[in-house]
């Protein structure tokens, strides 16, 4: 049996896929490390997914020295070509048997591989909102953007930027800088329980410089990232602060869409397409919507239609880097996304 293969790879989760050519059966492999070279560099990326493949050809039942036909990958931080080829290059030198040549490998940025996903023939548009954010709209000849670029002064609206929103504004807040705040202390609690703050009698409930570690001695962008769903939780539980605070994430996550909207109109690409929805953060929607749907009637566009996939972004990967070297696969059953909600 032949199998082609996929890969996506983020700040956070790294999974592979392999395709039976055959019959189209999926086998998926996930694990909870790092696969942004950004965040790692390149050979830690090379060593996680080499491990995950190795175990993935002893799921399906391949031999170590068996290629697969093709290998899609999606991953975080894969813009420039040169990042690219130094990956490529560092698979294939540690095992040459990966796939039958450099060629048959195609490195694409995650959001590439989720539009792909949603569509292995058209693309689709995709807004991903996980430890980072970006859209993309990805069709035949069209590679349109908003957004992916990094923590330092990006990815508005994701994981990340909405813990690093907290923790600035409660200490805003505790400084008083912040006039009428709302009461911070569910987030205090939050920010001592998650980062294993010692509990002091200071206003904070802990000694505030203790902060700097995880933001700098100890720095994991994917473990700050995760704040995220709790301060969801706590919107979601009534927090007028965490509400303030998923409302304007709400609403950044809208102006990509936005954005992508009208890039498609410029393009002619019609304004109709369902936005494909990736990453951890939309599964707080309900906490996010107020602010979306007012940010996006700002800009004067109606509610476009919320999209999920159903299998991961390593599935259109695979798919669309397979169709494109001439390799046939057996369609997988079912559809590809659902509604959001």
């Amino acid at each position: 049996m032949s199998f082609v293969a996929g890969l996506e790879g983020g700040g956070t989760n790294t999974t592979v896929v392999a395709i039976s050519c055959e019959t189209g059966f999926i086998t998926e492999l996930s694990i909870a490390e790092c696969a942004n070279h950004w965040v790692t560099g390149h050979a830690a990326v090379v060593e996680v997914v080499l491990r995950l493949f190795s175990q993935l050809r002893a799921l399906v039942g391949m031999t170590p020295d068996q290629p697969f036909l093709t290998i899609g990958f999606c991953m975080a931080g894969m813009e420039a070509t040169s990042e690219r080829d130094t990956f490529i290059s560092g698979l294939l030198a540690a095992d040459p048997h990966l796939a039958p040549s450099d060629a048959a490998m195609v490195v694409m940025n995650d959001s590439v591989g989720s539009a792909w996903t949603a569509d292995p023939v058209n693309g689709a548009t995709v807004v991903i909102a996980g430890t980072g954010s970006m859209g993309r709209v990805i069709a035949p000849g069209d590679d349109l953007r908003c957004g992916g670029w990094g923590h330092m002064f990006g990815d508005e609206g994701s994981g990340y930027w909405i813990a690093t929103q907290a923790v600035a504004r409660v200490y805003q807040a505790m400084d008083g800088y912040a006039a009428n705040a709302p009461d911070c202390s569910a987030l205090l609690k939050l920010f001592r329980e998650e980062f294993g703050f010692a509990p002091t009698d200071s206003a904070h409930g802990y000694d505030a410089n203790d902060m700097f570690v995880p933001f700098c001695r100890n720095f994991t962008k994917s473990h700050i990232a995760k704040l995220a769903r709790h301060i969801g939780d706590l919107a979601r539980s009534g927090d007028e602060f965490s509400r303030q605070i998923m409302t304007d994430a709400g609403a950044a996550i809208a102006n990509i869409v936005a954005s992508l909207l009208e890039k498609r109109a410029r393009a002619n690409l019609g304004p109709d397409a369902p936005i494909v929805c990736v990453g951890s953060v939309w599964k707080s929607f309900d906490v996010l919507e107020g602010g979306f749907k007012a940010s996006l009637a700002a800009r004067g566009h109606a509610m476009p239609k919320l999209v999920k996939l159903v299998h991961c972004s390593a599935v259109g990967a695979a798919l669309h880097v397979a169709s494109e070297a001439g390799v046939s696969v057996a369609a997988p059953e079912g559809n590809l996304v659902a509604p959001l909600m």
